[in-house]
């Protein structure tokens, strides 16, 4: 099996295509969490989506579902798979 972890910052956009360091032989799971926002908040969320063996995309969300736009936020995330 294979695990990979990472972590991402968001400053302007909301979502970002992920590429994993080493390709899986097929699509792993992936769990993200939130590491740190601006302020503390946690009107913030992550989401990770559209996963491949490849690569996946990150998409940082807030609660009323607009873009956190300009909010400095971090997700970490890991991704295990074969």
């Amino acid at each position: 099996s294979l695990v990979l972890v990472g972590s991402e910052m968001c400053i302007r956009d909301s979502a970002y295509t992920i590429p994993f360091a080493r390709p899986f032989s097929s699509p792993p799971i992936v769990v993200a969490s939130m590491a740190t926002a601006a302020g503390g908040t946690n009107q913030i969320d992550v989401k990770a989506y559209n996963v491949t063996a490849k690569d996946f995309s990150l998409a940082f969300i807030t609660n009323d579902g607009s873009k956190p736009n300009g909010v400095p936020a971090a997700a970490n995330w890991i991704a295990v798979g074969v």
